[in-house]
């Protein structure tokens, strides 16, 4: 678990990356890593591509075509 806080106004947001889960929920619906997750990700040296969801990646777009 990780807190990042946002430089605009001090907002603290809770990113658990082995849940796939931060407060400002967009990780959870859109199932791309958001700013905080990737902010978390840098600072923790870990590869955000493998949170991003099958359906966004190329193999997964190329078989719709087929």
């Amino acid at each position: 678990m990780f807190e990042v806080r946002e430089m605009q106004d001090g907002t603290i947001y809770t990113v658990n990356h082995a849940q796939r889960h931060c407060d400002c929920g967009h990780f959870q619906v859109e199932r791309l890593p958001c700013r905080h997750v990737l902010t978390c990700f840098a600072n923790q040296h870990l590869d955000w591509q493998v949170y991003v969801h099958d359906v966004y990646k190329m193999s997964e777009i190329c078989k719709v075509y087929r």
